[in-house]
């Protein structure tokens, strides 16, 4: 993001004591999975597709906290929010509970890009 695009675009925030430190922890441990925090919902029973994805997408749209994006100024972090963009929910199925198991293990393990990447993911 360039400094001129945040000035005229958006408007950015101070990140407090502990923002501050878990931005410190991802730049120092790139790569890791350090804040990650995972749950599951498994339905068994069928469900609107369609209609769970409206939904959760309604959830972002209405709640900043899941559009905030991170960059840096002269090496000092900030947030802003991003606008809302339609996200289509990813769909899984699965052959068996082992083999959902080791997709979960593997997926809560993927580390998010704080700077590029939405900090969150419903599939």
């Amino acid at each position: 993001m360039l400094k001129g695009e945040i000035n005229r675009k958006r408007k950015f925030f101070k990140l407090t004591n502990p923002e501050k430190r878990i931005w410190f922890h991802e730049k120092k441990y790139q790569g890791a999975s350090l804040h990650n925090i995972g749950g599951c919902i498994v339905l068994k029973h069928s469900v609107d597709c369609k209609t769970m994805e409206k939904a959760i997408n309604q959830v972002i749209e209405e709640h900043d906290a899941f559009r905030i994006g991170f960059f840096e100024l002269e090496a000092e972090p900030y947030q802003y929010v991003k606008e809302y963009e339609y996200h289509t929910l990813q769909l899984k199925k699965f052959a068996s509970n082992e083999a959902f198991e080791q997709w979960k293990n593997s997926f809560f393990a993927e580390p998010f890009d704080i700077y590029n990447d939405e900090l969150y993911s419903f599939v």
